[in-house]
């Protein structure tokens, strides 16, 4: 930080929750205008586990990809963070896809 103080200390903390306060907020306004909902997940462990097996492997931030040598496939880590957190919210709905507007969900 241009102050020599860590992002993570003091004034700056506060600043940094009051723009993710902030952006969660208009998150929420613009998810409301398109009939969705914003579902607040805890990130732990969302890049580490594998999507496809309950298996953690990106144990270390610098690892960007990982090459699975059973299934000979390669995965990227903010995909398969992405995949993670899609799939925590569809558990939500019960099944592998939210309901439409046809079937009552507004």
């Amino acid at each position: 930080m241009p102050n020599g103080q860590s992002a993570k200390s003091g004034l700056n903390k506060s600043w940094l929750d009051a723009a993710f306060n902030q952006f969660f907020q208009i998150l929420g306004q613009v998810a409301e205008k398109a009939n969705a909902i914003v579902i607040e997940c805890k990130p732990n462990y969302t890049s580490q586990l594998l999507c496809y097996r309950d298996e953690i492997v990106f144990t270390d931030c610098s690892i960007r990809e990982y090459f699975d040598e059973e299934l000979q496939l390669k995965i990227d880590r903010d995909i398969n963070a992405a995949i993670n957190l899609k799939r925590v919210g569809l558990d939500l709905f019960g099944d592998d896809k939210p309901p439409s507007k046809q079937s009552g969900y507004s």
